[in-house]
């Protein structure tokens, strides 16, 4: 699809389109795709399920804070399920995401599993900082496989 395709679709989504999951996987999409459905996440206030999956996503720094952004759409959305498997999601990225797990009250899945963690010394450690901030919030389900 890529991400100005992507754009197109989202542009033409009507104001409060009643969709609830979108799955995205496999579509090639860089972490430009993120900041796209963010400036359309008003179109999708019932979007709860975003699947990212298999697009690479995060391996640009630059990236980390539209990720980060994802689990609440900047306002426009409450996920509970997010999927950012194999999205090549560097350390930057991961770090963003811990940081904003705690303003995601909604998010009860969350699935980073099979990232490189780029940029990383020690991956073990990025993960266990983003398992703890999880767990603070009394999250159910996360999926960090490297």
């Amino acid at each position: 699809m890529g991400c100005t395709h992507l754009g197109i679709l989202c542009s033409q989504l009507p104001p409060n389109t009643p969709l609830t999951q979108v799955d995205l996987s496999q579509q090639g999409l860089t972490g430009e795709a993120c900041e796209v459905l963010l400036e359309h996440a008003a179109a999708l206030p019932r979007l709860s399920s975003l699947n990212l999956s298999f697009n690479p996503l995060g391996p640009y720094p630059d990236s980390a804070d539209n990720i980060a952004a994802l689990p609440c759409g900047r306002g426009g959305w409450s996920l509970t399920d997010l999927s950012l498997l194999h999205t090549m999601l560097c350390v930057e990225a991961t770090t963003a995401l811990t940081d904003a797990i705690a303003g995601a009250p909604a998010l009860t899945r969350l699935d980073v599993s099979y990232n490189p963690l780029i940029g990383a010394e020690d991956p073990s450690e990025v993960l266990g900082r983003l398992k703890a901030a999880w767990s603070m919030g009394g999250k159910a389900e996360i999926d960090l496989k490297l």
